[in-house]
């Protein structure tokens, strides 16, 4: 008895050793490697291999309390399943460092094969350049492959099959519970009385008639001749938030931020009718409302370039979007747990979130903006009809990654899933979804909800004045009756909400790019700021600046069924 407990003592001590190495000096290492990869791909921000690796690096510090967390985590839960198996006589062999290193390997063998099916979004990171080529479901088979080739090295004979099924287990257990605690609704004691919801990128030229019937049928206010003040994100919550014009503010492009907070007219007005302020943006890699503004309480993104560098390196850890969900909001975390463009995100919860945000002893008003039309997000081969399905299954892994980021992407015809249709409506349902759930309408809260601009697809400054880049939804709910038979601004939900005084803007769109030139020269003499902001040349966006173009619609043109 006491050899054997002896032996069992000695192989712990090597496991744990081998198992060390492996969750804190490989993988640290291997995600470094593998960010660098993804970044050098990012479309249409060109990096040189200086910058990737200067800006993984940054990402590797700001996430490293996360990673030593999540190491800590999967350490002892692989720990405890390979030494109980061991324990009780399932595995065979010496207990060598090989022995110990395949066993990781079978569990990150069904660890892949659980994340794709749970996120095929993974298959985006450098992880799987290699298999570009292959079809998903090969590279499914190759990831069952490795658990049962170990599986049957290193099991004893008759307890195989055992060895193997536990193995699986192992490895869905982290996907699976996150992909639970994901879908899962965290209702407080009551609802925020007041909520200004933002849907990135859609607009009436879209099939949104989910949420136009839904909004109808219970009785909110379908608004059609909505004109927004400007086509970007930043430009427009800047307009809503300080309650201006593009012209007057003068945020117009990317990167830009309010410099003085107290501009920010809307939260002010909000605070001072006595509401406890939130934001809740959740993708800030170009516009920092969240962060800029006077905001009581900030749950937003990181800001900036933080953004970009903490979601590269997560992903291609493969761990950390799994394990993140999972844990509280650790103090020293520089993302939320749920962020916007890690391959486990999830828009039910970040919705959830959004309309169970309340405080004690006081009333709230909620300010979020999903970027879900903008956020690399496949759907979970779960989320599948058996057709789409199929269709994914057969596909190269080349063709079911998703290319929203890239905002002048489209869909190909021989693409796996015409993904931006398939968000469209799942941004609709689950919306619907989640305000049935929370009962947010029937327990007396306000919401206005609205879209910045529409899909930018061939957006340019000749084609700007069309109706599909700046027609946006916009719909109100347990407020008072707004007549809007003619345009009106995006800038009056203001008024609407009751929080500033009504004196109504005039409908009118205002946009400025500059060229493939001017492009190049802001990105090779932008600065950055170790809190996430990006510094562009001054004098360059005051030459795009004086092309921003106004187009105010006239209403034969614009109004729609």
């Amino acid at each position: 008895m006491d050899k054997m407990w002896s032996r069992l003592l000695s192989a712990a001590k090597k496991r744990v050793a081998v198992y060390a190495v492996c969750f804190f000096v490989v993988w640290p290492l291997m995600t470094i490697v593998l960010s660098i990869v993804s970044a050098l791909q990012l479309p249409y921000y060109s990096l040189s291999l200086s910058q990737a690796a200067m800006g993984v690096l940054g990402g590797g510090v700001l996430l490293a309390g996360d990673s030593l967390v999540s190491a800590c985590l999967c350490l002892a839960g692989s720990l405890l399943l390979f030494s109980t198996l061991s324990a009780s006589g399932a595995l065979a062999g010496p207990d060598s460092r090989q022995a110990f290193e395949m066993e990781l390997a079978s569990l990150v063998g069904s660890l892949v094969f659980a994340v794709v099916l749970f996120y095929p979004s993974v298959l985006a990171t450098g992880l799987f350049v290699p298999v570009q080529s292959l079809p998903v479901w090969a590279v499914l088979a190759l990831a069952l492959l490795l658990v049962a080739a170990v599986s049957a090295w290193r099991g004893r004979p008759g307890r195989r099959l055992l060895v193997g099924l536990c193995v699986l287990a192992g490895g869905f257990a982290l996907p699976g519970l996150a992909f639970v605690r994901n879908l899962s609704a965290t209702p407080l004691s009551a609802p925020p009385p007041m909520v200004l919801l933002g849907l990135d990128s859609l607009s009436l030229d879209d099939d949104v008639s989910v949420l136009r019937d839904w909004a109808t049928a219970c009785g909110g206010e379908w608004h059609t001749n909505v004109v927004s003040p400007g086509l970007l994100t930043n430009a427009v919550w800047s307009s809503l938030v300080t309650q201006k014009p593009v012209r007057e503010h003068g945020i117009f492009h990317t990167f830009q931020g309010i410099e003085d907070p107290a501009q920010c007219a809307l939260v002010r007005s909000a605070r001072e009718q006595g509401y406890l302020t939130a934001a809740f943006f959740s993708d800030q890699f170009t516009s920092w409302t969240g962060s800029e503004c006077p905001f009581d309480r900030d749950r937003s993104g990181p800001k900036g370039w933080r953004q970009m560098a903490t979601t590269l390196y997560a992903n291609n850890s493969l761990l950390l979007p799994l394990a993140r969900p999972l844990l509280p909001v650790l103090p020293w975390s520089t993302a939320p747990p749920n962020q916007a463009g890690s391959f486990a995100y999830s828009l039910k919860r970040e919705l959830n979130e959004i309309f169970t945000q309340s405080s004690q002893g006081g009333k709230t008003m909620v300010f979020g903006h999903s970027t879900y039309l903008h956020v690399p997000c496949c759907p979970s081969l779960l989320d599948l009809s058996k057709g789409e399905l199929r269709r994914v299954l057969a596909a190269p892994v080349f063709r079911v990654q998703d290319r929203s980021f890239d905002w002048q992407d489209v869909d190909h015809p021989d693409d796996a899933l015409p993904l931006r249709r398939w968000k469209v409506r799942h941004l609709q349902e689950t919306v619907v979804r989640v305000l049935e759930e929370t009962r947010f309408l029937e327990q007396g809260g306000k919401l206005a909800l609205f879209s910045d601009h529409g899909d930018r697809q061939g957006l340019t400054p000749q084609t700007f004045q069309e109706p599909r880049f700046w027609n946006v939804i916009f719909a109100t709910f347990n407020l008072p009756a707004y007549e809007m038979e003619t345009p009106v601004s995006l800038i009056d939900c203001g008024a609407i909400l009751g929080l500033t005084p009504s004196r109504p803007f005039p409908p009118v769109v205002e946009y400025a790019m500059g060229n493939s030139a001017e492009w190049q020269l802001l990105g090779f003499t932008a600065s950055v700021a170790w809190d996430g902001s990006v510094h562009l040349d001054e004098a360059v966006l005051a030459s795009i600046r004086q092309r921003l173009e106004s187009y105010r619609p006239s209403y034969p043109f614009f109004a729609r069924e």
